[in-house]
């Protein structure tokens, strides 16, 4: 004969809740509170629940305080920092170090910017100098070469238009 099962709703989950101490009431108001005041900005919601107290709390979200358990506490697992989250402090060191290291890299590269700046500033003072020349004996060819002196070899074309 064929076995029939009946499906009773009340009976689908027969693990019962368990029932939580009077500091996990108070523990969850209190996350409840801050959660609906800082995440969900809503204000009288969360005087609301502050307004509680553990047991009214444990009531409205349907569990039982039960007085008889107490400080037994069931230890965590401990998780490394690449299985877990990290450690905010040394994230927050490593991102200030690698602030400071880009930081001091921007300042090298101005540093070696503000250089060239200068040698640069130097070669157009020379330019000018050859260019002003007034001397009647000086060749525009002559004038040209001692440019390309000054400027290394670098940008003929650049010496030859000016």
């Amino acid at each position: 004969m064929p076995e029939v099962r009946l499906f009773n709703p009340a009976r689908a989950n027969p693990r019962k809740k368990k029932p939580w101490t009077y500091d996990q009431a108070a523990s969850r108001k209190d996350q409840a509170e801050r959660f609906t005041r800082d995440v969900l900005e809503d204000d009288d919601r969360a005087n609301e629940i502050a307004g509680m107290s553990a047991e009214e709390y444990a009531a409205e979200r349907g569990k039982e305080i039960n007085p008889k358990l107490g400080g037994t506490t069931i230890m965590r697992k401990k998780v490394s920092p690449q299985e877990g989250r990290d450690n905010p402090i040394a994230t927050a060191l490593g991102t200030a170090t690698r602030a400071l290291d880009k930081q001091q890299e921007l300042y090298r590269q101005i540093r070696k910017l503000e250089v060239e700046l200068v040698e640069r500033d130097a070669r157009l003072d020379a330019i000018v100098d050859v260019v002003e020349d007034e001397d009647v004996d000086f060749e525009p060819n002559d004038r040209l070469e001692e440019i390309d002196k000054i400027l290394g070899g670098e940008d003929e074309d650049a010496a030859g238009e000016e």
